[in-house]
């Protein structure tokens, strides 16, 4: 499957969530539909996406920013991401523990 392919399907909702966890597992996908996959609404497959060992440093930098934590994490495991990506996440979770604290 190439990407306007997917982008039709997804369009048209035929691609199931199961389908795409499996594109997003494989560790040939194409990196263009890994990062048109990292925008999906489902938490899963960014999830999935962002523990990748094949996710590009641009892909995790996108998924650094993303608004679940777990997410987050799961970028911050992986040894592809970017030491100034770690830096950042870093700083995140060092401010939610000293926010914690004052509570």
């Amino acid at each position: 499957m190439n990407v306007k392919e997917l982008k039709i399907q997804i369009a048209l909702g035929s691609i199931s969530d199961e389908e795409k966890m499996n594109l997003v597992g494989n560790p040939c996908v194409p990196p263009e539909i890994l990062l048109l996959l990292s925008k999906d609404k489902n938490l899963d497959i960014r999830y999935r996406i962002a523990g990748n060992l094949f996710t590009s440093p641009e892909i995790l930098l996108e998924l650094s920013k993303d608004k679940n934590g777990f997410v987050r994490w799961r970028v911050a495991c992986n040894p592809n991401t970017p030491p100034e990506i770690l830096i950042e996440l870093n700083k995140e979770i060092m401010s939610d523990i000293t926010s914690r604290k004052k509570r």
